[in-house]
């Protein structure tokens, strides 16, 4: 008999395993007459055999559980696999994997151009004489469709003394995706860096550790003549420019908050000086602190805004020099033609009882053209004034409600000549203004004058009113309007809708000029409405006014 089975010793009670050999003699009856055999314990044996199958278990169980497909080659062919690599190549049962070479579940060439079959044994081989070998494969699903996969082979010998390879695969995929977006995002990001119209550096630890071509380009250096320790980055700064850095030195150690664009003096290899406009960014660089800078040459911008600077200021002046010619001209006009004037009443006086009737009209010619030039020669002065600059305000308090009734009843005269209605209203006894009252007076009774003026039948009505907090007063006229191409230039100087030689109202278009420049040193608004053959209303809004009487008074009225 050939057994193995249990005892039990007697000294200590303790199980042992033990292997029994032996021989038993049997008489012609069947009986046994005697046994010869030899019993051999194997306890150690028994427990080195049970661990080997709990190992076996746990392998088998780590085998089948694992997320990576896991396979054993064993003389070249695939001889078991567990679940994961039936998933990941998309087959249905495990059986349709073995027995095949590596290169039948592979793309026919790999990435490097070499054939499968080849590779696959070389690699097979390097694990076999090294122990081990990782690398990345292409890999053929069951619907042909090819992935990369990462795989480690590693040779173990059997008890046999056989050597199988274990292997590993990890589909690598998504990583190899995320590699690929990385490497086309870098390309771009390279391509704009070295493509950029601006210079790009990176300063550590003041060492230039990077630079693109068009920093190369603004300071004529190079990466390897100034990213060496023994080169000063404050070599690329001019002295006016050193300047600008000590100040921002000295802001950042007083704590102060710094701009992070600024403009300096640079000075190039060649000695010349340019103006450049640097906006800096710490970042990190290879897990370092350093400042990312990005250079602009704005020394043509600044020579070009300095340019402009001088030709704006040549035009002020000569907008100056303009209008002092024109007030002093005025004032040389209106000199001598007061004179005249004057020396003209003074004739006509003398001579009354010595001329005709038809004669004394020639007066009359002379003193309508005069005053009409004397019109002409204060609007002149006026805009003349507000242009250069040296027209005197004085500011002071005055009531508008009573200051707008007197330019009324001023003008009643001139509206009955044209058989015109002109009428006020103004819900308010009083409304206080703080402003310069000559120009204010004047703007309105230009308003109301040309109203006069371009209304041929109708009315003409002047309404104040109080909106919020502020006054309103508006100027409505039934004249003769402006088309909408007019409105656009009515405040400008010797502008007219009827210009020229065949114009139907006589002035010269500073009116309006005069009106609007009187407003704006004011602040008070004015807006425009108006439409062809059916009349304008001018809208003047009066901001804050220092005191309002609510009491209604009754409106000023003279109908013709």
């Amino acid at each position: 008999f050939d057994k193995e089975y249990r005892i039990i010793r007697k000294n200590d009670q303790k199980e042992r395993w033990v292997y029994g050999l032996g021989k038993l003699d049997i008489d012609v009856d069947g009986k046994s007459i005697n046994m010869i055999g030899t019993i051999q314990d194997i306890t150690k044996r028994k427990q080195t055999q049970e661990a080997l199958l709990v190992s076996e278990m746990k392998y088998r169980i780590l085998f089948e559980k694992s997320k990576d497909a896991v396979l054993i080659i064993e003389n070249g062919i695939f001889v078991d696999c567990n679940q994961a690599t039936v998933d990941m190549l998309g087959y249905n049962e495990k059986d349709e994997l073995l027995d095949t070479h590596p290169s039948e579940l592979s793309s026919p060439t790999q990435p490097d151009g070499q054939d499968s079959v080849q590779k696959a044994n070389e690699m097979m081989a390097i694990a076999l004489r090294e122990g081990s070998n990782r690398f990345e494969w292409d890999h053929k699903r069951a619907n042909g469709e090819v992935f990369p996969v990462e795989v480690l082979l590693t040779a173990i010998s059997t008890e046999t003394g056989n050597q199988v390879i274990h292997t590993v695969w990890r589909d690598i995929t998504e990583r190899k995706q995320a590699e690929d977006a990385l490497q086309r995002s870098e390309k771009k990001f390279r391509g704009v860096i070295e493509q950029s119209n601006d210079g790009i550096y990176v300063l550590q630890e003041d060492r230039f550790v990077f630079i693109n071509p068009r920093y190369t380009e603004i300071t004529g250096y190079k990466l390897e003549e100034i990213n060496s320790k023994d080169f000063d980055f404050k070599t690329l700064i001019a002295e006016e420019g050193l300047i600008v850095l000590e100040e921002r030195e000295k802001i950042r150690k007083q704590g102060g908050e710094l701009p992070d664009r600024y403009i300096f003096k640079a000075l190039r290899k060649d000695g010349q000086k340019r103006d450049l406009e640097v906006s800096v960014t710490l970042i990190e660089w290879e897990k370092e602190p350093a400042t990312l800078g990005v250079v602009h040459d704005v020394t043509e911008r600044i020579h070009t805004r300095k340019k402009l600077e001088k030709a704006l200021e040549d035009a002020k002046q000569g907008v100056k020099v303009k209008s002092m010619f024109m007030a002093n001209m005025s004032h040389e006009i209106r000199t001598p033609l007061n004179t005249i004037m004057g020396f003209t009443d003074l004739i006509e006086e003398s001579t009354r009882h010595i001329i005709d009737e038809e004669e004394r009209k020639f007066f009359n010619v002379i003193r309508t053209s005069g005053e009409r030039l004397m019109h002409t020669v204060h609007e002149i002065l006026d805009i003349s004034q507000i242009d250069a600059g040296t027209y005197v305000m004085t500011i002071k308090d005055f009531n508008l409600v009573s200051e707008v009734q007197g330019l009324v009843d001023g003008m009643q005269i001139m509206a009955k000549e044209k058989r015109l209605i002109l009428e006020f209203h103004s819900t308010h006894k009083q409304v206080l203004i703080r402003a310069d009252r000559d120009g204010i007076s004047q703007s309105i009774s230009n308003m109301i004058e040309n109203a006069i003026k371009y209304t041929k039948k109708g009315k003409i009505t002047i309404d104040l009113r109080q909106k919020s907090k502020s006054a309103i007063l508006t100027i409505q006229d039934t004249g003769i309007g402006m088309s909408e191409e007019y409105l656009n230039k009515i405040f400008e100087a010797f502008s007219q809708e009827s210009e020229g030689y065949t114009k139907k109202y006589q002035g010269i278009g500073l009116g309006m000029a005069i009106v609007k420049g009187h407003l704006d040193m004011n602040q008070v608004a004015i807006d425009v409405d108006s439409t062809q053959g059916k009349g304008t209303t001018f809208t003047l809004t009066f901001p804050n006014p220092q005191q309002i009487s609510y009491q209604q008074t009754e409106s000023k009225k003279d109908d013709v």
